[in-house]
């Protein structure tokens, strides 16, 4: 397998901006600065969402203990309650949720898992639209930390196995990481041996798995996952074959660092906001030229420090502020 060496920009040409930062909540207008829109500010009430759809907010009821209470909500951007939604088991001792993914054309899909007398499964929650029935997909043994919508359509979920060890010692693990799901719950592909993903040996647990945050993103033909293990995004085909190996190695200059949020627009555009590991903490919003294999600043300018991905609009990169709230839309092409 031929890898891509990539270069690191000094951390003078990166915009990085401290997490305790403050900054003025910006008019409630629209204004354009060459290829940058302000785009409005999140309604007080709604949490910024890790991927960005124009017109959807999901609000979770994280767990749920009983049956009868509404743990899916969604909004419009400014706060309107669209619909709400139970989901919930005869036996269940809970259901707990905790991500969703959008697609363009409206559709939602939420993830969690629900427990009865010891036995856990996996939930993919999908809704074609807001004020649809959702569609339970149940995964024995299975559930899925993070999905994402492809241009198609379809969900791609990064699985993981419950309850099991994942101890690299003992040989391959043959559990495929990657699943293609159809709106109507179909299983269209499993692919990617986690095998092929190269972990470390001391990744030994669901547990270890799950809490180094890996992270999920989808082209019109590619998949995205980012590896915390390895430090790296691994970029794959529709059937699994690892086409690049994207390592993050102290791109910020600023010591080790971790990847907060990334997407990939329709045509391959990625983009990533990594922040330093070490106090202070400091945020650095890029763009991936994978054509001459470095990374670039999203701005040259201190606008807005501490803005990180939300997601693609069609091949525009929305980013929010922490601080402020504030939407923005950068124009890439």
């Amino acid at each position: 397998m031929h890898l891509h060496n990539f270069v690191c920009l000094p951390a003078a040409a990166l915009i990085l901006a401290s997490a305790t930062a403050n900054a003025e909540v910006p008019a409630a207008h629209s204004a354009r600065s060459g290829n940058v829109e302000f785009a409005g500010v999140l309604a007080s009430d709604l949490p910024p969402h890790d991927r960005w759809h124009p017109s959807l907010r999901v609000r979770l009821e994280v767990e749920v203990r009983t049956g009868g209470k509404p743990n899916i909500m969604i909004h419009r951007p400014d706060g309107e309650l669209l619909a709400q939604h139970t989901v919930w088991f005869p036996g269940a001792m809970k259901v707990h949720l905790y991500t969703a993914a959008y697609s363009p054309d409206g559709a939602v899909a939420v993830l969690g898992y629900t427990a009865a007398q010891g036995q856990v499964a996996g939930l993919v929650i999908l809704l074609d639209q807001p004020t649809a029935q959702p569609k339970v997909v149940r995964l024995e043994e299975r559930f899925a930390i993070h999905a994402r919508f492809a241009p198609d359509g379809t969900l791609w979920a990064f699985m993981a196995p419950l309850g099991r060890v994942l101890d690299t010692t003992r040989g391959p693990i043959t559990h495929e990481v990657l699943w293609q799901i159809g709106m109507d719950g179909r299983i269209m592909r499993k692919v990617l041996p986690f095998s092929d993903l190269s972990l470390p040996q001391r990744v030994r647990s669901v547990q270890d798995w799950n809490s180094s945050r890996p992270g999920i993103a989808v082209s019109a033909s590619h998949v995205f996952l980012y590896v915390p293990f390895t430090a790296e995004i691994v970029k794959t085909d529709f059937e699994g074959g690892i086409v690049r190996r994207i390592p993050l190695v102290d791109i910020l200059g600023q010591g080790p660092h971790s990847l907060a949020r990334f997407d990939v627009s329709p045509s391959g555009i990625l983009a990533a906001s990594l922040s330093t590991i070490a106090a202070p903490r400091r945020f650095g919003t890029l763009l991936l030229d994978l054509d001459a294999a470095a990374w670039k600043p999203l701005r040259h300018d201190q606008t807005a420090p501490d803005e990180q991905v939300c997601g693609f609009e069609g091949e525009s990169l929305i980013t929010t502020s922490w601080n402020n709230r504030a939407i923005y839309r950068h124009a890439l092409k």
